[in-house]
């Protein structure tokens, strides 16, 4: 805990003169970021792709439930908590350069105690809770409404999501791609794209509520939204009653 409230130098953060800010700073922490080990919701561009001007936008993840996730970071399917902890703080604070760093200041942490101390207190992060919910996922017939159990029935059934948002923790440690290249060009805008391409994580529905706007890169502000870009991307021809009782049912997990 003492590590992810440390304030570390950082690219744009940090004493030097062509830092990014007005005042020179000791730098950021991870908390800044991941308040409460969940997020501020602030966007920035994804650490873990290259080139630099395919990087995408993406919202600051939540910490909430790393201890069940067995892929880390976006595009680049990281497989432990400790190898994304080192390599944020190489790419996501520097940039991967490593002259700019050690004129920064860059503090490289020690994987055998410091990444594995705080990759531990990451670990301990929970869900929020969710009384309406059994341990193995599956809604509480005596407390769910008859509205969110036909939205269970639905985000099981005709909806498709638990193909990708499966079992208590509504995640399946893969990566996919939608295609939704499908339906658009993506643009490309001084040199970035703005919408992403290719296979990206499947980031866990756990506590969903708490997270909007939605998509990784946060281009649909609400759950309704989020239902009809799934509902048009996968050609699901849901009914507008099958469509609200899917937004109750993710209200509630």
């Amino acid at each position: 805990m003492r590590l992810l409230l440390t304030p570390f130098p950082q690219q744009q953060f940090n004493a030097t003169h062509d830092r990014k800010v007005r005042e020179p700073s000791l730098g950021v922490t991870c908390l800044d970021c991941h308040v409460n080990g969940h997020t501020n919701a602030a966007f920035h561009l994804n650490p873990d792709t290259r080139p630099t001007a395919a990087r995408l936008r993406i919202e600051t993840v939540s910490l909430r439930g790393m201890f069940n996730q067995q892929i880390h970071g976006s595009k680049r399917s990281l497989r432990s908590v400790e190898d994304f902890t080192e390599f944020e703080q190489r790419t996501a604070y520097f940039d991967g350069d490593h002259v700019t760093a050690a004129k920064k200041g860059v503090n490289v942490l020690d994987r055998g105690s410091q990444v594995a101390a705080m990759a531990q207190m990451q670990n301990m992060i929970d869900f929020p809770p969710a009384p309406k919910l059994m341990p193995n996922g599956d809604l509480d017939p005596a407390k769910a409404t008859e509205q969110e159990l036909r939205g269970q029935e639905v985000f099981r059934g005709k909806g498709q999501c638990a193909t990708c948002h499966s079992g208590p923790f509504f995640i399946d440690h893969q990566m996919h791609d939608l295609k939704a290249d499908r339906f658009y060009e993506p643009r490309n805008i001084n040199g970035r794209y703005t919408q992403p391409t290719g296979p990206i994580k499947t980031f866990t529905l756990r506590g969903i509520k708490d997270s909007p706007p939605y998509m990784h890169d946060g281009r649909l502000p609400t759950l309704a939204d989020t239902v009809e870009f799934f509902n048009l991307v996968l050609q699901l021809d849901l009914t507008a009653d099958e469509k609200e009782a899917l937004v109750a049912y993710m209200l509630v997990i």
